[in-house]
């Protein structure tokens, strides 16, 4: 099949029509622009590769949703989006009073007879243990690689499923079941 290049056109509309070809892709019968939704293609083809080893399922009419097949492929692989706030705790839907002793945790009371003692570290190491050698500091570029994850505000489902997707699909690293070619 031959591909069609814009500079073999000498009609300024013919190239364009080309150009504007060349940058859509057909997603399930629709024509979906390619720089807009490239998450939307790994998603489908992560959907598209779920469904054909069976764990995912589609249906018909939301498959240009990212929302919906990031969903799809969260839920087919076994993870789920929780609304919960960081300090969300299963303590707090406990209901078994029930206490069971261990000696390796220490009850509120047991915590408080305990003293705090002035050790130095000369008692504990040698002159020559590293820990009294500094460590090297963090490079610039992962300060600000730390600093930008910080500032970052949550990610959408969409951009979480894709990771993953593009993360099975990695030919350099292992991946799950789900993604095995």
């Amino acid at each position: 099949m031959a591909r069609l290049k814009p500079s073999q056109f000498k009609d300024k509309s013919a190239q364009e029509s080309v150009r504007s070809f060349k940058s859509l892709t057909v997603i399930d019968g629709q024509p979906i622009e390619k720089s807009t939704s490239s998450k939307l293609h790994v998603l489908k083809a992560g959907e598209k590769s779920l469904q054909r080893k069976g764990f995912a399922q589609s249906i018909p009419g939301r498959s240009t949703d990212a929302e919906y097949c990031a969903y799809n492929i969260l839920q087919s692989i076994g993870c789920s989006i929780s609304a919960e706030g960081a300090n969300y705790s299963l303590l707090q839907t406990e209901t078994d009073q029930e206490g069971l002793d261990n000696p390796d945790i220490l009850d509120q009371k047991d915590f408080d007879k305990i003293k705090n003692e002035y050790v130095t570290l000369d008692e504990k190491f040698d002159d020559d243990d590293p820990i009294f050698q500094l460590d090297d500091t963090i490079p610039i570029l992962k300060k600000q690689q730390i600093e930008a994850i910080k500032s970052t505000t949550t990610p959408s489902v969409a951009v979480i499923a894709s990771s993953v997707v593009s993360y099975g699909f990695s030919k350099s690293k292992k991946t799950t079941k789900y993604f095995k070619q």
